[in-house]
């Protein structure tokens, strides 16, 4: 069983006259480290020894630490009582056991992934908090956290970092063993992303795998293998992660195989989001032809309830949702021998509003321009009072539509009685508009400009 126990001096001591005792600690720790029953040793900023025992129990542990010199001679220099040994014994799919160790603090809450990253750059000595590293073999040839040594090249990472150093195990070395993550809230987040930077070396013996999970670890995804040298030193890595959107309980694990084969060193681990409440919607625009009539679709991420409405009468849309997922759009024939364009405005609570946008092609078999001496228009151009006249005697009845180069309808008026009517448009912008005429069985349409004096 691997242990960690901290030395540390509970209360002031003389080190005057102690290089003698000094010297016998070192040479009694150096003999433990020898013998396999110290794994590893490490000074904190403080001077507190670190120290990570191989034991088959917690008594053992405690009366090996009593072997050293310093604790026997003064017992001001000992084990603090509270919190001094950590260990943990997991059952994996409730078959296999193996060891489990976990940061020196026990972690009972959930990291927030925020918009800014969620990062780790692994700072010796100490696996950092809420991480743990899990070994399948039982062996303790685990994930360690420092610095790789001994090797050609070495890893071109900043400072310390994780790793696995398979070759310092020796040639009956074999490494089965995780590094995982603690739990990443993203419930608020969505457009999920991991990035990291990485150096494998490796051989037919060795390959890396990423995990996640988005259920605490209950079940795990591959993202991808590593199975061959990266092609930089280091390489760095990036990868999204679209399903984590919206979940608590993200986790990611990097697992490595090994036996005698290189090395693999992580670092610069970094895990980013954008808040739930922010919307993204694509494409920006979609093109449609003028027939047939049918249905397009806007492919929105949203982690919060949205609407979505249109400007033009021709074209539907889904009316609201929540969550990711697509905003249909199922628009009608152009008759017309224009384009045009209709806007689709989504609103998210609490977020700015985002427009995309339908352009649909002028038809090539709808209603000409063409002379008719039954309608005079005019002026054109006009300040906006226009004018039409009809000299066919059976009309009785015109239908008048004028709509924009958007295809936005301007004026819809029904006209009666008389054999000229007057039209008032003076309120609209300056520009080119569209007017179309019916009477009975024919239609004309007439390009008119609007000029202000």
């Amino acid at each position: 069983m691997k242990i960690l126990a901290i030395e540390k001096e509970m209360a002031p001591v003389d080190w005057e006259g102690k290089d003698e005792i000094l010297i016998s600690e070192a040479r009694t720790a150096y003999e433990f480290y020898l013998a396999g029953k110290f794994r590893e040793m490490y000074f904190t900023e403080e001077m507190n020894a670190v120290l990570i025992l191989e034991c088959p129990d917690l008594k053992s542990a405690r009366n090996l630490i009593d072997q050293l010199p310093l604790v026997k001679a003064d017992r001001n220099f000992c084990l603090p009582p509270e919190s001094s040994f950590y260990d943990e014994t997991q059952t994996i799919d409730g078959v296999r056991k193996c060891s489990h160790y976990i940061s020196d603090k026990t972690c009972d809450k959930q990291v927030k992934c925020k918009a800014h990253p969620f990062s780790e750059l692994f700072p010796a000595p100490f696996l950092p908090d809420c991480w743990s590293v899990v070994d399948h073999k039982g062996n303790s040839q685990v994930w360690n956290i420092g610095q790789v040594t001994l090797g050609d090249p070495l890893p071109a990472l900043d400072g310390d970092y994780a790793y696995v150093d398979s070759e310092s195990y020796g040639s009956a070395g074999i490494q089965n063993t995780d590094l995982v993550s603690p739990v990443i809230d993203c419930s608020s987040f969505i457009n999920i992303s991991l990035s990291f930077k990485h150096y494998l070396i490796s051989d037919q013996n060795s390959y890396g795998e990423l995990d996640y999970s988005i259920n605490g670890g209950l079940s795990w995804k591959v993202l991808q293998m590593f199975y061959s040298t990266s092609a930089t030193n280091p390489e760095t890595f990036r990868v999204n992660v679209p399903d984590a959107a919206g979940k608590p309980q993200l986790m990611f694990r990097w697992n490595f195989h090994g036996a005698f084969s290189k090395y693999w060193a992580v670092d610069n681990i970094l895990v980013s989001g954008d808040p739930a409440n922010m919307v993204s919607i694509t494409p920006h625009l979609q093109k449609v032809s003028a027939a047939p009539a049918s249905t397009t679709i806007f492919n929105i991420q949203c982690g919060s309830t949205w609407t979505a409405s249109c400007d033009q009468p021709w074209v539907q849309v889904t009316p609201s949702g929540s969550g990711s997922g697509v905003i249909s759009a199922s628009y009608e024939v152009n008759q017309y021998y224009q384009s045009r364009t209709a806007d689709i405005t989504v609103n998210v609570p609490g977020r700015p509003s985002v427009t995309v946008y339908i352009e649909q092609s002028r038809s090539t078999v709808g209603i000409e321009e063409t002379r008719d001496d039954r309608i005079v228009i005019y002026p054109n151009p006009s300040n906006g009072h226009i004018t039409l006249v009809t000299s066919d005697p059976a009309v009785k009845e015109l239908n008048v539509n004028i709509w924009d180069t958007r295809g936005s309808n301007i004026l819809n008026r029904n006209l009666k009685g008389l054999n000229e009517y007057s039209l008032d448009l003076g309120s609209v912008p300056d520009g080119i508009y569209f007017i179309r005429v019916s009477a009975g069985n024919w239609t004309l349409t007439r390009k008119i400009a609007i000029v202000s004096e």
